[in-house]
């Protein structure tokens, strides 16, 4: 009577069975090989399994061969910026030349007083309202100034920010993207932006790997007063890179300066307001409208810690010794 530890042919898994066909093929099937394996079968027995098994096998491998498809040619869009580091600066909604000059310079003080040396410009960096690249000019358009010209202030407005900061992130926003939707994809801003240290995305978002966790800074394309809630929506659809939760979400575009918590209690939610000036803003300043009110701010993120600064924070606290007094705003040529 064979014993109970002897395995049958329904024990063995199939890797187990194609090894066994190779070694049978291969004529290396010997008497020793198959004392070993501890079967509850004959030698006999167990190559007319194996006989049976090569059937299959065949079956199975043209299978496989039949299934496989071919590679797609698409683009994978997997190339997304992931930064790294505890400290960093986000400002967004510049919208080139109608930007708030205090707001850029508070950033850059910010960043002297606390040791930042590294900017991320979450959208919206040009306006981009010439006719030639703006459906809606006659509600959106600015005054005497040409594209070239916008790019020209972009380039010096990139130029003061690098006196301080060793690298600048820019991701794409809807105004940036205009010149690329009206031309088919032929022409964008970051075919312009060429200063060295300085990155341009055309994804409209980007991931920091802080020592806390992954921080999401976006600039959505759906647009909503309670930016908080429009910040918990798009939380709720993240993986961070390494698959878990992001702990903290940037929302820019809005306009709207707010804070709150993620839906899970477990981030924070930062609207980052906007470095746009309202009273420089055609649209804005011109009409009777409906527009929420702007605020100006930026986000500090200190040693991972989120310190949202705006019209309503102590300036002299944060920037310390680098609160200009009696400074005024430094024009920029």
């Amino acid at each position: 009577m064979l014993p109970d530890t002897l395995r049958s042919w329904n024990d063995l898994p199939g890797e187990e069975r194609d090894t066994l066909l190779n070694l049978k093929a291969e004529k290396r099937l010997t008497n020793e090989v198959f004392t070993a394996l501890n079967l509850r079968m004959t030698y006999n027995s167990l190559r007319r399994k194996l006989n049976e098994h090569k059937t299959v096998f065949a079956i199975r491998q043209q299978t496989v061969r039949m299934v496989t498809m071919p590679p797609s040619p698409s683009k994978r869009y997997t190339d997304f910026a992931v930064l790294e580091g505890d400290d960093y600066i986000i400002i967004s909604d510049i919208e080139l030349p109608d930007y708030n000059p205090l707001y850029l310079e508070r950033a850059i003080l910010a960043g002297m007083a606390h040791g930042i040396r590294k900017l991320i410009i979450a959208g919206d960096f040009l306006a981009t309202d010439q006719d030639a690249l703006n459906e809606w000019v006659s509600l959106w358009q600015t005054e005497d100034m040409t594209y070239e010209e916008a790019i020209n202030l972009a380039k010096s407005v990139l130029t003061r920010l690098l006196s301080w900061f060793t690298t600048i992130d820019i991701i794409e926003g809807n105004h940036d993207d205009r010149p690329a939707r009206k031309t088919g994809g032929q022409i964008h801003l970051d075919i312009f932006i060429t200063a060295e240290n300085v990155r341009y995305s055309r994804y409209h978002f980007l991931w920091v790997k802080t020592s806390k966790g992954y921080v999401y800074v976006c600039h959505p394309r759906q647009y909503s007063a309670n930016s908080v809630g429009l910040g918990q929506k798009i939380y709720n659809t993240l993986t961070a890179p390494d698959g878990s939760k992001p702990m903290g979400i940037v929302v820019a575009h809005t306009h709207q300066a707010q804070v709150g918590t993620t839906p899970d209690g477990h981030g924070e939610v930062i609207a980052l307001g906007t470095c746009r000036d309202k009273d420089l803003t055609k649209y804005k300043a011109t009409s009777a409208n409906t527009h929420h009110e702007w605020e100006n701010g930026f986000l500090m993120i200190r040693k991972a810690y989120f310190y949202p600064l705006t019209s309503r924070s102590d300036w002299r606290f944060w920037l310390g010794e680098y609160y200009p007094d009696d400074t005024p705003a430094i024009a920029i040529e």
